[in-house]
Formats: structure tokens, C-alpha cells, sequence
């Protein structure tokens, strides 16, 4: 008890707050929160920073709505009969890759809105809501109607799309446009491997 004493006068020395032992699991469960928020943010857990988390969580949601859409169409045996490259990846890498991917497009969203650059916001976002369209719109001219030259063509301006994404994005957060970095490069790689596959059928 003597302690405890001493240790809350120390405490109180040092402008400490004191824990009160009564203290609720709700209040308990606010201080861990807030602390984790301000070692991850440097910041406290205000109403602020829960519409930047609410918005971060709205981006990601929103960078995965092409994998919603595209799983409507899957490959089945129309696929599997096709001629494809030898260097054709297995397919249970593609759907960890692009949970991956998606992720990334979202954090990549959220970091360029909260950024502030020239132009404003319309062209950037403009251009990132178009190349999820694009991307969205693959999974069905490739598996859903069954024209792999068509989904090319799609690719193509997916890529061009994503390049003057790339770009937009470094005038607002460089973090961004890096983490959108990796998306490009496994869009030359489908992109590659859909026109070697029209090569081959």
C-alpha cells in the first residue's frame, strides 16, 4: 500500500495522470486505442482521425469492387482448353497477388486524397476511377465473352490509364504513386501474357 502511495506521488510529480482503480473497461479500451493510434499516426484518437480511418476503410473497399466484379466470371474450361505460354504462372497465385494489389490501390487512393497538390483533386481521382473501370471490365472480355483480343485492347488502356495515374499521384503524395508502382508492373506482365495467349488461339 505505502507503494502504490509513493509510486502515485511520483507519478503526479511527474504530471503523470493517475489511473483510477475503478476505472471502466470502456475507458481502458479508449487509452489503448488512443495509444495505439498515436504511436501508428502521431496523433490523438479524435473524431478526425476516426473520418481519415473511416475514409482509408471507404478507399480500400472501393479499390476491391473490380475483384468483386470480376469474380462473376471465372475461367472454367474455356480457359483450360486454351493454348497458353510456358511461362504462364499457376493459378493460385493470381488471387493472393491481386488481394495484394488491391490493398495497395486503396492505402494508394486514401494517401493521394489526404495530400493536397495541384489541380486539385477531379483529375487524379478522375483517372483512378477509370483505370478501376478498366480493370473491372477485363475479367469479363476475357472470361465472360471470350475475347482475348478485346481484352487487350483493355489492358493497353488500363496500362495507359495507370501511367498517367502514377504521375498525377506524385504531384499530391510520392507514397502513393510507389505503392502504385507494383500495380504497373503486374499489368506488363497480364498484359504480356493475355497477348501471348492471343498469339496462341
Amino acid at each position: 500500500m505505502l507503494f502504490r502511495l509513493k509510486k502515485g506521488a511520483r507519478e503526479a510529480a511527474a504530471g503523470k495522470p493517475r489511473r483510477s482503480p475503478h476505472e471502466g473497461s470502456a475507458q481502458r479500451f479508449q487509452r489503448m486505442v488512443g495509444f495505439s493510434f498515436r504511436f501508428c499516426y502521431g496523433e490523438s484518437f479524435g473524431w478526425e482521425s476516426m473520418k481519415r480511418f473511416a475514409r482509408a476503410v471507404v478507399f480500400i473497399a472501393v479499390a476491391y469492387l473490380p475483384a468483386l466484379f470480376g469474380s462473376q466470371f471465372l475461367p472454367g474450361p474455356w480457359y483450360e482448353a486454351l493454348r497458353k505460354p510456358a511461362w504462364t504462372p499457376p493459378g493460385w497465385i493470381f488471387g493472393p497477388v491481386w488481394t495484394l494489389l488491391y490493398l495497395m490501390i486503396g492505402i494508394a487512393g486514401f494517401l493521394a486524397w489526404e495530400k493536397g497538390g495541384p489541380g486539385g483533386r477531379f483529375r487524379p481521382f478522375a483517372v483512378y476511377g477509370l483505370q478501376l473501370l478498366a480493370n473491372a471490365l477485363w475479367s469479363w472480355l476475357f472470361f465472360g465473352l471470350h475475347r482475348p483480343g478485346l481484352a487487350l485492347t483493355d489492358l493497353v488502356l488500363l496500362w495507359l490509364l495507370l501511367l498517367v495515374n502514377i504521375a498525377l499521384f506524385a504531384g499530391r503524395s510520392k507514397a502513393a504513386a510507389w505503392l502504385l508502382a507494383p500495380y504497373l508492373g503486374w499489368i506488363t506482365f497480364a498484359g504480356a501474357l493475355n497477348l501471348a495467349v492471343f498469339r496462341l488461339n
